[in-house]
């Protein structure tokens, strides 16, 4: 049943994955958002757009979870950084909850065990030299 559980997670993930982008989007191209913010995206792009992975995506399932975790960890740091306020309103235009991210991130942790966190800790450290302006 786990195996089960975790696919109608994942497929839910997967629906709201389009919402999720036009979020990212939005508070990207809104100018309350402080600038320096935005690089943080603009970073996850560059690494999704590089040619060297953690995981080659040529790997079957795997190959593409490192790209997810990368983006889902980014846009929890971007969003954690916005103003709420912001955010908030961002939220309700794509009729997204905090809860679905959080519901959403929890089922990538589950699926990329060491791998989420070994990314983590390696994208904490990169985010946190960043972000001291």
């Amino acid at each position: 049943m786990k195996v089960f559980s975790n696919l109608k997670k994942t497929i839910k993930l997967t629906l709201r994955l389009p919402r999720l982008v036009k979020l990212l989007w939005g508070l990207f191209k809104d100018g309350r958002v402080p600038p320096y913010l935005k690089v943080l995206a603009l970073g996850a792009l560059a690494y999704l757009a590089a040619p060297l992975d953690i995981v080659p995506d040529f790997i079957p399932a795997s190959g593409y979870l490192d790209d997810l975790i990368v983006i889902f960890l980014v846009a929890q740091r971007f969003i954690a950084t916005c103003p709420l306020g912001v955010v908030q309103e961002h939220l309700e235009k794509v009729k997204l909850k905090e809860s679905d991210f959080d519901q959403d991130l929890k089922v990538i942790k589950e699926q990329g065990g060491k791998l989420f966190e070994l990314i983590k800790k390696n994208l904490d450290k990169i985010t946190q030299k960043s972000l001291r302006v």
